[in-house]
């Protein structure tokens, strides 16, 4: 008797592909690269492993920005979580039902098959993942009370630590330097586009030669910054122009091509209906895909709201 170990993913109530886990370890994330792909901005680039181990099938999650959840509890960051027959995973908004079973020497599974399997009763089929939020790392200003003894004043011969005035004008060059100090312990927020100032993202962005928008808001510069590298890597394909439009637009475009028409992009992008104007933003749209496509291919977009 043998294991049959396998990840059945559902988008919704659609089985969108069945994995064989015979690999130590399988990737899962955004990028092609890895052995599941999942598509959206939840995503990370590299998302979660599952690995073979002496105790059983694990699944690691990988710093993601948006979490992985098994049976509705995040799993803590590189903390290995061992799976269970029937375990479902939550990542962005795919569920993925891990199976286990005894198959007999005789039998082969199918590959290519997607088997549809009753979700256990205790979660919902369209259960949505649960998005943490979490705040920008943040460090507390150093300030010293008065009354607070002073740390320079210890490292001085007993004699000048029971004068008072001497005290107090050492916390006085101490309430400057020590706030210096603890920002030049801590330096490395200011190079993080996560951490860093406002005023310092352009300053980030021209270490790579990218000329940010003024209009642009803060949120969507800290998301460009940290994936720029990745971006660049796979500058000239279908999942970079994707990808440079879920990032720079907040728009998922769907991109095809014709088998009569290899050589033309046909890419359509469906803008949320607010009411605003959308010519900036279209105009916006066709820069980034110049900018990014292939070089050697025509496109066609359209843009719809």
């Amino acid at each position: 008797m043998s294991k049959q170990l396998r990840l059945i993913v559902q988008l919704g109530s659609e089985v969108v592909q069945t994995e064989e886990l015979r690999e130590p370890i399988v990737t899962i994330g955004r990028l092609p690269e890895n052995k599941i792909v999942l598509a959206g901005p939840q995503i990370s680039g590299r998302h979660a492993q599952v690995r073979s181990e002496a105790e059983g099938i694990v699944l690691v999650d990988l710093n993601s920005a948006s979490g992985t959840f098994v049976d509705g509890v995040r799993l803590l960051p590189q903390q290995p979580h061992i799976l269970v027959d029937g375990s479902q995973i939550q990542i962005g908004l795919y569920l993925l039902t891990y199976r286990s079973r005894e198959v007999e020497p005789e039998e082969h599974p199918r590959q290519g098959i997607a088997l549809s399997e009753p979700l256990p009763s205790h979660q919902p089929q369209e259960a949505q993942p649960r998005i943490v939020k979490e705040p920008r790392p943040t460090l507390p200003a150093l300030l010293l009370e008065t009354t607070s003894p002073s740390k320079y004043l210890d490292q001085l011969p007993i004699i000048f630590q029971d004068s008072d005035l001497f005290r107090r004008m050492l916390l006085i060059f101490e309430n400057i330097w020590e706030q210096l100090e603890q920002r030049q312990d801590c330096v490395e927020m200011y190079f993080d586009p996560r951490t860093c100032p406002a005023t310092f993202l352009r300053w980030l962005a021209s270490w790579f030669d990218v000329a940010i928008d003024p209009h642009w808001p803060e949120a969507r510069i800290r998301a460009l910054l940290p994936e720029l590298i990745q971006l660049y890597r796979w500058r000239g394909t279908k999942y970079g122009l994707t990808r440079m439009l879920e990032v720079c637009a907040g728009v998922t475009p769907e991109i095809t091509v014709s088998p009569s028409s290899p050589f033309v992009l046909k890419i359509n992008v469906h803008l949320p209906e607010d009411g605003s104007d959308r010519s900036g933003e279209k105009q916006f749209i066709e820069e980034l895909v110049k900018a990014h496509k292939p070089a050697h291919v025509g496109y066609v977009l359209e843009v719809r709201a």
